[in-house]
């Protein structure tokens, strides 16, 4: 992983959302309540959070249904003490627990080009039948940097929808729907919904 040290290090736990100021820790609203639209997306499916950080989206799903991995450490432990009743899991690598459904939530955008198919293939082989890809899209939003740069804090790597589309083909699923909400700032948060073996409309 090219930004593992970053990302396990104490700015990953600060990235974990945007800084966001008074906005606090759902700048999303209120453009739109994220656990609303994840329960209406994911219908209550075992589901495996990828890129869990300190498990901000946890409560969203029931504790028996959720399981969350990340590669920082310390969210981990945040996470488990924060929210005791669910499953958070540290991991090393670009493998997943196997898992009826996946979400990345703004965790696709921070993953290089050259790791990316990695990524995508990992989590097609680790789910049965549902892969949710939540971020605003858009190669715009790129921006590769030096983490010892002052004042910057992660680089970002924007696909559109078709980019996302085309990597999870080579793997037999299909982009079957997507939902698009008003992202204060920002324009438009999408949540991509692949499917296994089922062909869009």
């Amino acid at each position: 992983m090219k930004y593992r040290r970053h990302w396990q290090g104490e700015d990953g736990i600060k990235n974990v959302i945007p800084r966001a100021g008074r906005r606090g820790e759902f700048p999303e609203k209120p453009g739109f309540n994220p656990y609303k639209v994840l329960q209406d997306i994911i219908k209550g499916k075992p589901v495996c959070e990828v890129g869990c950080g300190y498990g901000r989206l946890a409560s969203a799903f029931d504790h028996n249904s959720y399981i969350g991995v990340d590669i920082n450490y310390d969210a981990i432990v945040r996470a488990k003490r924060e929210h005791p009743a669910y499953s958070f899991h540290l991991i090393e690598e670009y493998r997943y627990p196997p898992s009826m459904a996946k979400l990345a939530y703004t965790v696709c955008m921070h993953v290089p080009d050259d790791e990316y198919p990695e990524m995508i293939a990992a989590m097609c082989e680790s789910t049965g039948d549902q892969i949710v890809i939540a971020e605003i899209l858009g190669s715009h939003l790129r921006k590769d940097v030096e983490f010892k740069k002052e004042g910057v804090s992660h680089a970002t790597f924007g696909r559109d929808m078709l980019q996302h589309e085309n990597e999870f083909l080579k793997h037999g699923w299909s982009l079957v729907t997507y939902h698009q909400f008003p992202y204060p700032g920002k324009g438009n948060f999408t949540f991509l919904d692949f499917r296994k073996g089922i062909s869009g409309e």
